[in-house]
């Protein structure tokens, strides 16, 4: 979910399986490894080298295969090209041979919700040098120091580099990040002092060690320099920073490395913050290149698009040949495009920002302002049995907005979350809510269909809502645990139970229900915002025999030192346990009442 916005999509340690099967008489002898390579259409030919964790999958992995074999220019409908570029590059530059790109195991992939196969790297204890074969045979020390840039290139075992990298762009594409590698790990000596600060943390624990396999002598040396297993013939493992120093200097002076690559500089736009669904214009200066091309979205959970750059004269890049690089395009509905610059020449080329597709430039678009108040969380259920059916018959959560003005207001630009570290989690189509009118979003997780379905389901148990743009949280909801077929809903300046939900209309107030004895405005807490401890006063003495909770965002309780009395008490001290800075909700439950509050916990 956190990285792929899907949990539930075909996904294979690619691996030799524990338990090998008996397989048919038409799969090929000796099978294929778990190096991707394409050996027959009959599934079963595989699952003795690929351990499926998925329910199901193996049509899907057999068309990867059979479309890296077969169609490597057209993979990019069913493989994260650029993510698979990155993780040869890692492993080429470090030499991670227990991977992929030495004896071709050792990975994971994962078929994301566009249909395309993630490669997933696993296990780096061998990082470095430490395994040294290489998918040809063993490597010595120096062997491994001068790994070519391009090791499978031209071997059929290893069809995700050999079928890769035939496409020209993309071995371009490859070589660009191997260099951004090996850039950043000569820039500021990060990687020395990272690994020094990592020694510094452990040392103590591994001289405690009584169970560890190399010395306290091994340990204290072998960032720096080599160590070496009875020597003169025992095996060599690389000193860390000494080995990345090395392979540096290797890689910097072999032919794919070192020829001139393009220089990308400045990026502008016209105008300088565009409107959604309007055209504009987005140049950039670029030397040394024959082909630049500008790669954008609207959202991280998208793909990007590619459209061409041109120096002609006739695409508002000034006068040909002239460097600048330009075209028009339309804005998409969105708050941002999210982009980067590929420019390549006939041997290399460069990308901008460097980490791209990792990492990439933002333009903010122009989008109306909306205040807090003038969009309202209206409504919600969280548990629709039987209240209300969407298109397709489905009865699923909902979450109901109000626009509480006398104009139309659009909605790109805007998301709704469960989750207050990631408040873009669902952004809102081009959706527009006329004036005093009501909207329903079907918080269904099911963000790739046509119409209003968030990524997201409520919790039944307790949660919060936040509706959020760029200026921040426009409107939010914690609540605590709802009933079935039951809508929690505003009436003015209270929520209420509803037992007759008004799903795209007004609530009737009047059949609303409090929650039981609900009194939260009748206890006042302070300090508030606080952070070692909070004083609750309550409107009357009572005794503290029943239940105080605080609740994080994620609807999880907070253990709370609490220690019931039969004292009557008006003011109670509650000492906090240490907490993460944030929004709480506080529920104090006493007798026949219960009084709610909202804590902010300060850093």
């Amino acid at each position: 979910d956190q990285h792929f916005y899907t949990s539930d999509g075909v996904y294979f340690q690619c691996d030799r399986v524990e338990k090998q099967k008996q397989l048919p008489g038409n799969c090929p002898m000796g099978g294929s490894g778990s190096a991707l390579k394409f050996i027959s259409d009959d599934s079963t030919c595989y699952q003795n080298n690929y351990e499926i964790e998925s329910e199901a999958g193996w049509n899907e992995l057999v068309k990867f295969l059979k479309g890296l074999s077969q169609n490597p220019a057209g993979i990019s409908s069913i493989l994260d090209v650029d993510r698979a570029l990155w993780m040869l590059a890692l492993n080429n530059f470090f030499v991670n041979l227990d991977s992929y790109s030495g004896s071709g195991h050792n990975y994971l992939i994962y078929q994301d919700e566009h249909g395309r196969f993630n490669p997933i790297m696993w296990d780096l204890n061998e990082f470095y040098g430490a395994f040294t074969n290489s998918g040809s045979g063993q490597l010595n020390l120096q062997q491994m120091i001068s790994l070519s840039p391009l090791l499978h290139v031209n071997n059929a075992e290893r069809p995700l580099i050999s079928k890769l990298l035939s496409i020209p762009s993309y071995k371009k594409r490859y070589l660009a990040h191997l260099r951004t590698i090996m850039d950043e790990a000569r820039q500021n000596n990060y990687y020395q002092s990272h690994g020094v600060k990592l020694q510094d943390l452990i040392r103590e624990a591994v001289s405690l060690d009584k169970n560890k396999f190399f010395s306290d002598a091994a340990f204290n040396t072998n960032l720096q320099s080599d160590f070496q297993i009875n020597p003169p013939s025992g095996k060599i493992y690389p000193g860390l920073i000494s080995f990345a120093q090395a392979r540096y200097n290797y890689l910097n002076t072999t032919p794919e490395l070192s020829m001139t690559a393009p220089v990308i500089g400045k990026i502008n736009t016209q105008p300088d913050v565009p409107d959604p669904r309007k055209m504009f214009v987005l140049s950039v200066q670029v030397e040394q290149a024959n082909n630049v091309v500008l790669y954008y979205r609207d959202q991280r959970r998208s793909l990007f698009s590619a459209i061409t750059l041109f120096d002609d004269g006739q695409h508002e890049d000034g006068s040909a040949n002239d460097g600048v690089y330009a075209n028009h395009l339309e804005a998409p509905n969105a708050n941002e495009i999210q982009y980067y610059i590929f420019a390549e020449n006939t041997n290399l080329a460069s990308l901008s920002p460097a980490r791209a597709e990792y990492e990439f430039h933002t333009l903010p678009l122009k989008l109306e302002t909306i205040l807090p108040g003038e969009i309202l969380i209206n409504e919600f259920m969280t548990s629709n049995k039987t209240y209300q059916s969407d298109e397709r018959g489905d009865y699923d959560d909902w979450i109901e907005l109000y626009n509480n003005t006398d104009r139309s207001i659009s909605l790109i630009g805007n998301f709704l979350s469960d989750q207050p570290d990631n408040l873009i989690k669902w952004p809102f189509p081009d959706t527009t809510i006329l004036p005093k009118s009501y909207l329903c979003v079907w918080a269904d997780e099911d963000g790739m269909s046509a119409g209003l379905h968030a990524n997201f389901k409520l919790s039944k148990s307790g949660e919060q809502i936040y509706l959020s743009n760029s200026t921040g949280i426009v409107d939010s909801i914690v609540y605590l645990e709802q009933q079935d077929d039951y809508s929690f809903g505003r009436c003015s300046a209270q929520w209420k139970i509803f037992s007759r939900p008004s799903f795209a209309s007004a609530n009737d107030c009047t059949t609303g229900l409090n929650e039981p004895n609900d009194q939260a405005s009748e206890m006042v807490v302070y300090p508030n915002p606080t952070k070692e401890y909070i004083n609750l006063l309550l409107p009357d003495a009572s005794k503290r025999e029943d239940f105080l909770n605080l609740y994080n965002f994620s609807g999880q309780s907070v253990e709370l030192n609490f220690i019931p009395s039969n004292q009557l008490e008006k003011l109670i001290m509650v000492k906090l346990p240490e907490l993460n800075p944030g929004l709480y909700l506080l529920r104090y439950h006493s007798g026949d009442r219960i009084y709610l509050a909202k804590v902010f916990v300060q850093d």
